[in-house]
Order: structure tokens, then sequence, then C-alpha cells
């Protein structure tokens, strides 16, 4: 009964449940490069030749409350710059105050892949 409930709902409001679209393979092929290049915040600021392992930010600049840029608007960081103490996450602010917009830092990625 709660099918058909929430079927009708969904007709009457017009929503539509879409599936996750799958990544293509130059997509797996651009999230595969820029992970092993490795966490940009390390080696623009801190020097580090060989940074630690990283997670792909995907740019927010642009983009409303809620809504993930395609995948390749990303920059590779390690977690303590994307979600530790230091991390975009923690405060977007401060982190673009002390490394720049996220645009310029893929531009930075880019010009050094």
């Amino acid at each position: 009964m709660r099918t058909l409930k929430l079927g009708l709902l969904t007709m009457v409001l017009g929503l539509t449940m879409s599936k996750k679209k799958s990544k293509t393979k130059d997509e797996k092929q651009w999230l595969n490069r820029m992970a092993e290049f490795g966490c940009c915040i390390c080696r623009k600021y801190h020097d580090v030749s060989d940074p630690p392992p990283c997670n792909l930010h995907h740019i927010r600049e642009g983009m409303g409350m809620g809504q993930k840029n395609n995948d390749f608007m990303v920059i590779p960081l390690c977690h303590y710059h994307h979600q530790g103490e230091d991390g975009y996450h923690t405060s977007p602010k401060t982190w673009i105050e002390k490394y720049g917009k996220e645009s310029e830092m893929l531009e930075w990625v880019l010009d050094n892949l």
C-alpha cells in the first residue's frame, strides 16, 4: 500500500526517480589520474614530492546547495586538507583564504600533471 501511495505521489507531483549514472571510461581514467597525483596542497605549499593518498574533492565554486560538479572538476586532497582539521569541508572560507580558490588550484594541478 505504501509503495502504491509513493508511486501515485510521484506521478501527481511530476517527480522522476532516475538511476544514478555510471561513470564513463574517460571519467574513470581522469579520476584515477587525479588520485595518483596526490594531494595538491601538500605538493604546492609544503613541497611534498610523494604526497599521501588522497580523496577527490568536487569543486563547489558556482554550484548551488546540494549540487555536485561533474567528475572532471575535481582536485586531489589528502584527508587533512579535504575533511580534516585544515580541510575544505571544515571551513571553506578559511581554506580559500589560505590556499586560494578551488578553480585556481585545479589550474595549478593541470599545469603540473
